[in-house]
C-alpha cells in the first residue's frame, strides 16, 4: 500500500531553492516515505505534543535546516 503524501506550498517553494543535489536527496526519502513509511531506514520521528512527524535527511528535516526547524 502507497500513501499521498501532501506538501504544502511554502514546503515546496522552500524544496524548489535548494541545491539539486540535496533537492534529489530529499525528494528522494519523501518518496520512500510514501511508499513505506515504517521503513527502519528512514529516519522518522513524532514530533513531542504535536500531531506531526519528523523525517531527517542529512542536516535538513522535513524542508527546514536543522538550525530552525524547531524556533
Amino acid at each position: 500500500m502507497t500513501y499521498t503524501i501532501l506538501i504544502q506550498r511554502q514546503a515546496k517553494k522552500t524544496l524548489q531553492n535548494l541545491s539539486r543535489p540535496d533537492r534529489h536527496r530529499i525528494t528522494e526519502k519523501i518518496v520512500a516515505l510514501g511508499i513505506d513509511p515504517d521503513d527502519q531506514m528512514l529516519d522518522v520521528k513524532r514530533l513531542m505534543g504535536l500531531p506531526y512527524y519528523r523525517l531527517r535527511v542529512g542536516n535538513w528535516e522535513k524542508v527546514k535546516p536543522r538550525g530552525g526547524a524547531y524556533k
